[in-house]
């Protein structure tokens, strides 16, 4: 289940989204196997209100999620488990807008998970304490936009440059070179690059990769019969082997696998609906 933020949260976060157990469209003993979650280009703010759930940095490797956290820009897949007792909430940041809330450098959380009390101190531990007392979706949906727009005033840093070329990207599904993108914000290659890393956390290159990426993913046809040549053309891979081979990047999985059970939560968070959000963000 999603909704949109309230008005003034709009051009920098996406949505608030909440998965709970039973509750949630995907099957209880779904859950509690091994999923895959994608990169997108977006840092995620999330609570857990039911047990923690474990995520794997690197092969082999499982560390419990906090219970209040902000995952950052991932650029790889990454394991995650959970359990039927899983109860979450989160909030999804537009590419390059966490920096309004999280402060910056955001490289520094790339492909990392970090309490929230770690970046905001008291505040972050209040308001971890705030949502323990409530058990209802809509205040703590509520609960979690008071605490963003209370921080709001830090959106006025300086960053319309990099806004104008994350929309760029976007409005061109990640088809604009690196040498353009500079161009149209004024600034040179270089420049663009270390903004890009302190206030998104990736390059532009990897922010337009990544977006690429998820043009496969909204140009999916709904009945199965894809022409993948055609659809490397659409996307603007040089061939069919290019696209598979950004595809298993990405999902560490080939496209024909898409329907595995192991990406059947992946697949929540990149319904139809979402990626039109995810490519036509508030003017």
């Amino acid at each position: 289940m999603q909704r949109t933020p309230a008005a003034a949260l709009a051009p920098l976060v996406e949505c608030l989204w909440s998965l709970a157990g039973a509750r949630a469209s995907v099957p209880d003993a779904a859950l509690a196997h091994e999923h895959r979650v994608f990169p997108d280009g977006c840092v995620e703010l999330i609570y857990h209100a039911g047990a923690p759930a474990l995520w794997s940095p690197s092969p082999d490797r499982w560390l419990e999620q906090p219970r209040l956290f902000v995952v950052g820009q991932i650029t790889r897949p990454f394991g995650f488990r959970a359990t039927n007792a899983l109860h979450s909430i989160g909030v999804r940041f537009r590419p390059g807008g966490a920096c309004a809330f999280l402060g910056d450098p955001l490289d520094a959380l790339t492909d990392r998970t970090v309490a929230l009390a770690t970046l905001w101190g008291e505040a972050g531990e209040r308001l971890s304490n705030e949502l323990r007392c409530e058990s209802e979706l809509e205040p703590l949906w509520t609960r979690l936009e008071s605490a963003l727009a209370a921080r709001i005033a830090n959106a006025t840093r300086a960053r319309v440059p990099v806004a104008a070329a994350v929309d760029r990207l976007l409005a061109t599904r990640g088809g604009e070179s690196i040498e353009a993108l500079a161009a149209h914000v004024g600034w040179s290659v270089r420049q663009l690059e270390r903004a890009f890393l302190r206030q998104v956390g990736v390059t532009p290159k990897v922010l337009a990769r990544t977006i690429r990426f998820q043009s496969i993913l909204a140009s999916l046809p709904s009945n199965g019969r894809i022409d993948w040549a055609g659809l490397a053309w659409d996307c603007g891979f040089a061939d069919q082997a290019h696209l598979i081979r950004e595809f298993r990047r990405f999902t560490g999985a080939t496209p024909v696998q898409i329907g595995d059970p192991e990406l059947e939560l992946a697949r929540r968070f990149v319904s139809d609906d979402r990626l039109r959000a995810y490519f036509n963000p508030p003017c």
